[in-house]
Formats: C-alpha cells, sequence, structure tokens
C-alpha cells in the first residue's frame, strides 16, 4: 500500500506538466475569475457613496470599527461641494441620516448611476449601522422609503453572517468542487486503465503487491492530490479576496476556526474519497485509459451537481448523505450551526461506502485475473 503511495508520488515528481495543471493552472484560474467578478462584475466605487447627517460623530466612530465602509464621505450638510460632486457623478448616491428620529432616505438619479452595487452597499451601511445603534426602526424605514433595493431579513447579526457566507459559498464552491474533481477523475480513471495499458499492472503484482493494497494505494494518493490541490485553491481565494475587495473579510464571519477548518478536513476529505473510489471502481472495467476517458469528465459535472443538493434541497435527508451535503456542512460550522451528531452519521456513511466499492473493485479485479 506505502509501495503504491510512495510510487505513485515518484512518478508524478517527474512529470512537471502534470504538476503545473494539476496545482497551478487550477489556482490561477481562480485568480482570473476573481479578478473578472471582483473587478468587474462586483465593482465597488467607494467614495461613490456619501453620507449626510447631523451625528457625524456618531457615525464616524461606527465606521471606524466597520473596515468595510472605509473611503465613504461624510457631510453634516448637503454643502456646495457635495451638489458639485453629485452633478459630476463623483458621487452618484447619497444617504441622509437622522439617527434621532431613526430615519434614512436614499437619493440618488438611475441616469447617472454608475454601479447597483452602490445601493447595496448604503443598504449594508444602514443595516449594519441599525443594529450597531440597536435600532430596527432605522432599517425598516430606509427599506419603506426604497423598495428598489434588494431587501434582506435583518433580524439578528447571526443572520447577516449566514447570508454573506452563503453568497460566498453560492459563488465559489461549485468552481472549488469542479477545479478539483477534474484532475482527481483523472487520475482516478487511470488507477487501473492507465496501469493495464502501460502494462505495468501485471508487474506490479508479480511483485507481491495484493489487489486491496494496490487500489487502497492508488485511493490514498489521488486523495492527497485532491486534498493538497483545494488546499491551495482556498489559499489563493482568501488572498484574492483580501487583495481584489478588502472589504469582504470573510475570515470574521467564522464562527469559531477550529471547529470550521476541521469540518472542511473531515467533510472534504470524505466527499474526495468517495470520488475517487467511485472513479477507480469504474476503472476497473476498463483496458484503456482512451475508453474510460469520457466517465472522467461525465464524474467531475456529476460531482459538481451533486454536492450542491443539500443547498437547494428542502429536504433534511440530505443533511446526513456524505457528499450531497459538502456545502451545508461547511456553511452552518462557519457560522456556528453544525450539528455534529449529522457530520458523525455522514463520515461513518462516506466510510461505508469507500469500503464496500473497494471490495467490489478488489471482486472484479479478482475475476478479471482469472
Amino acid at each position: 500500500m506505502l509501495a503504491i503511495f510512495n510510487r505513485e508520488v515518484k512518478r508524478l515528481l517527474k512529470q512537471p506538466k502534470v504538476i503545473f495543471s494539476t496545482f497551478l493552472v487550477p489556482c490561477v484560474l481562480i485568480l482570473l475569475m476573481m479578478w473578472v467578478f471582483m473587478s468587474g462584475v462586483l465593482s465597488h466605487e467607494k467614495k461613490a457613496l456619501a453620507i449626510v447627517t447631523k451625528d457625524r460623530a456618531y457615525v464616524e466612530k461606527f465606521l471606524a470599527v466597520n473596515e468595510e465602509f472605509d473611503g465613504v464621505l461624510i457631510y453634516t450638510e448637503e454643502t456646495e461641494e457635495l451638489k458639485k460632486l453629485y452633478d459630476n457623478g463623483k458621487t452618484d448616491v447619497m444617504l441622509v441620516l437622522d439617527l434621532e428620529e431613526k430615519s434614512a432616505e436614499v437619493r440618488y438619479d438611475a441616469t447617472k448611476l454608475k454601479s447597483g452595487d452602490n445601493l447595496l452597499l448604503s443598504q449594508q451601511l444602514v443595516r449594519e449601522l441599525a443594529m450597531y445603534c440597536s435600532s430596527e426602526d432605522l432599517y425598516q424605514n430606509y427599506i419603506e422609503q426604497n423598495p428598489e433595493i434588494v431587501r434582506l431579513d435583518t433580524a439578528s447579526e447571526k443572520d447577516i453572517w449566514e447570508q454573506n457566507l452563503t453568497s460566498l459559498i453560492g459563488i465559489f464552491s461549485m468552481i472549488f468542487v469542479f477545479l478539483v474533481g477534474q484532475p482527481m477523475t483523472t487520475f482516478s480513471i487511470d488507477a487501473y486503465a492507465g496501469e493495464k495499458e502501460r502494462g505495468s499492472y501485471d508487474s506490479i503484482r508479480l511483485a507481491g503487491i495484493d489487489i486491496w493494497k494496490f487500489l487502497i494505494g492508488k485511493i490514498l494518493f489521488v486523495t492527497a492530490i485532491g486534498l493538497i490541490g483545494g488546499a491551495l485553491q482556498i489559499v489563493c481565494a482568501l488572498c484574492g479576496l483580501a487583495y481584489f475587495s478588502p472589504e469582504m473579510n470573510v475570515l470574521k464571519y467564522v464562527g469559531n476556526p477550529v471547529i470550521f477548518w476541521s469540518t472542511v478536513v473531515i467533510a472534504c476529505g470524505i466527499s474526495l474519497m468517495i470520488l475517487v473510489t467511485v472513479m477507480v471502481y469504474l476503472s476497473t472495467y476498463f483496458d484503456t485509459v482512451k475508453d474510460a476517458g469520457m466517465y472522467a469528465s461525465l464524474g467531475t459535472i456529476a460531482f459538481t451537481a451533486l454536492t450542491q443538493i443539500s443547498a437547494i434541497s428542502s429536504s433534511p435527508l440530505w443533511s446526513y448523505i456524505p457528499f450531497a451535503n459538502l456545502s451545508e456542512m461547511l456553511l452552518k460550522s462557519a457560522t456556528g450551526n453544525l450539528e455534529i451528531s449529522k457530520l458523525l452519521i455522514s463520515s461513518v456513511l462516506g466510510i461505508t461506502v469507500v469500503v464496500i466499492l473497494i471490495f467490489l473493485s478488489v471482486k472484479q479485479l479478482e475475476q478479471k485475473e482469472q
């Protein structure tokens, strides 16, 4: 088993092109996509939002502890300078706050509005300022005056954490899953079919390595590849967020980092191992990589789709199904709502599936050798 694992590592180190395409290309793609997404689709022009309020000192104190609003202009009254900026399009959203009257009014000219994100930014500011002031009326009055702006439930700060994390996970999780799954399915399909095609499988067996050791060694190697690739991509994504959109400090939404990262390792590790064992099992039915290659792409697409089921389905059953509950587990662990029992049950089910698939793969190869 370890001999097969070491053999695969040495074989990988001799193929710099494979290392580049497996580890570096996905990271570059993530940074490119984040650059397009953050710089284009979600571009934030901070100084396009101005606040007019008599409670300037209080608002400045709030902004000082909320770095995501850094750069917002503050005025005590509508000065000529502000009107000039507004007329010239330098600031396209004006937020008029009266904390004493618990009112918030947004002013903007739709013909001059450069980015709808500035409306969302003003909404976020009022939403969090209302909680900072312990005043729900402030936010409610603001929403009633501006029905064009997206409405969100702001019952508690915890809800806001979940909304931000849900948005981020929804945007990037499928990208991560696809970029991690594609090389893994390719390696997995090659596990038996590739060795058979190259004529090395028979040599491995003649060297006295049992079938189950051969398969487990392959599965551990490919799973390790997936975990390393996923870790690199997460690091790149966090660096990308910090660089392209520093106001989106995602780590501040994570309740317990130890529980979150432990869940990431456990849930992702088991999910990846299931994917690998399924593809290795399929590999045992083919003698050439060409014949099995189509299943690698199909496996990646299926893997990507299945990991999102719990996020789009209302059935609580998916919360216990490994692989399908991946996005839900990550979200709940980040927001402090993780149910350990569900994680344990899904882990046991996942390990059981892996063991069964390994047993079936061994039986399949034994039949082929007879």
